[in-house]
Parts: C-alpha cells; sequence; structure tokens
C-alpha cells in the first residue's frame, strides 16, 4: 500500500462507520410490546416487548423502554399478555 492510497482507505472505512451509525440511529419499524417474550439466557428470563428492524431484533426490553424506542412511522402491535 502506498502512501496516496491511505487517504482513500481512510475515507472509505469513515464512510462505513458513519453508516453503521446511522443504520443503528434508525426507529424501528415494528414494536411488539405488552407481551411474554422469553429470552434465551441462562435464566431464561421474560421481556415484555421488543423492536424489530430490517428483520432483526434491536432490542428487548420492558414496554417503557422499547416504545421509547418508537419513531412517527413505526408500527406498534399489542401482544394482549401473550
Amino acid at each position: 500500500m502506498n502512501s496516496k492510497s491511505l487517504p482513500k482507505l481512510g475515507a472509505a472505512l469513515l464512510s462505513m462507520g458513519l453508516a453503521g451509525i446511522l443504520l443503528a440511529a434508525s426507529d424501528p419499524e415494528i414494536i411488539l410490546f405488552n407481551g411474554k417474550i422469553v429470552k434465551v439466557d441462562a435464566n431464561f428470563t421474560y421481556a415484555q416487548a421488543l423492536a424489530i428492524a430490517e428483520g432483526k431484533i434491536l432490542a428487548v426490553g420492558s414496554n417503557q423502554e422499547i416504545q421509547k424506542l418508537a419513531g412517527p412511522a413505526t408500527r406498534r402491535i399489542d401482544l394482549g399478555g401473550k
């Protein structure tokens, strides 16, 4: 690698890092709340809500924690305790 390619490499890494930040900062598409969601951890604990974006779970937690993540276009689904 020569010294002329270093600025290009730096710009590419910076743009990838910024893209990751923008993706992480986007609003979830769907929030499921008021549910009984089993977390597969050491104790199989339960959560009330989860947020989904681009087909992936972004966050799992209490109704209050997850509802704070919602944006104006976020679809909210009440699981009715199920």
